[in-house]
C-alpha cells in the first residue's frame, strides 16, 4: 500500500514539473491538457516498471 502512495506522491511532482516547464517554455499555462495527462500516463507506467523490477526480482 506504501508503494502506491509513493507513486500518487511521483506522479503528482511530475506533473507540477511539467506543467512548469511548459509554463516556462511558453510564458503561459498550458490551455490543453493532453500533455499533463500524457506525462501523467507515462509516470505511471515508468513507475510500474521500476516497481517490477526492483521489488519483484
Amino acid at each position: 500500500m506504501r508503494r502506491y502512495i509513493l507513486y500518487a506522491l511521483i506522479t503528482i511532482i511530475l506533473a507540477i514539473f511539467w506543467v512548469g516547464l511548459e509554463w516556462i517554455l511558453d510564458g503561459q499555462i498550458i490551455s490543453q491538457h493532453s500533455d499533463t495527462v500524457i506525462c501523467l500516463v507515462l509516470g505511471w507506467f515508468i513507475m510500474d516498471w521500476v516497481d517490477y523490477y526492483i521489488f519483484e526480482k
